[in-house]
């Protein structure tokens, strides 16, 4: 049967989202804007690039 964990034990695992998730969307939108001309698709590729990055973190 699984452990439940209790939430001590999980605090830290928010640490490595709140850390790396504001670099992704910086180079996101910094890149994004590099090689997509409009707008709206540079903004969603900054968040596509947040949201495959976040998928893992918040998985682990």
């Amino acid at each position: 049967m699984a452990k439940i964990r209790d939430r001590g034990e999980v605090l830290g695992f928010g640490v490595p989202v709140a850390l790396f998730l504001p670099g992704v969307a910086y180079l996101g939108i910094a890149n994004g804007h590099r090689f997509i001309a409009n707008d709206f698709f540079a903004f969603m590729y900054c968040l596509a690039g947040i949201s495959f990055a976040s998928a893992p973190l918040l998985a682990w």
